[in-house]
């Protein structure tokens, strides 16, 4: 009875401590060492407005998440609908995005490398 009374407390004590944390934080779903991962988690960020999306803009950059199409297009309550390699190199990657709502819109984003992290340099829609 006594350890399911430990389990129960380690638990609540580990969902309690893991409030907040963000998937990066917790090692949870995103693939934050890919290109695309690192736009998946960004959206994420726009959409949920608590967790900072500049995170994952590269420190070296003039891009502004506020001017931002795809911030625009999370925004307008777009779904998207893909997010794929165009081409990578060692420190450069292009990701395309396509965002099905009120207007179709598609998106590519430019990474690059800061250290070992992609982070987004530059966006470009795609006419």
């Amino acid at each position: 009875m006594r350890r399911r009374t430990f389990l129960s407390t380690v638990a609540a004590g580990t969902i309690a401590a893991s409030a907040g944390c963000s998937s990066e934080e917790l090692g949870l779903g995103l693939d934050l060492d890919s290109p695309t991962g690192v736009i998946e988690a960004f959206l994420d960020a726009v959409d949920d407005e608590e967790e900072p999306a500049d995170q994952y803009v590269h420190p070296d950059t003039d891009f502004e998440v506020d001017d931002s199409r795809a911030a625009d297009a999370v925004a307008d309550t777009a779904v998207t609908e893909t997010i794929e390699p165009v081409e990578q190199d060692d420190d450069v990657s292009v990701v395309a995005v396509e965002f099905l709502g009120d207007h179709h819109e598609d998106v590519q984003f430019e990474l690059r490398r800061d250290g070992n992290a992609w982070r987004l340099w530059d966006e470009t829609t795609v006419e």
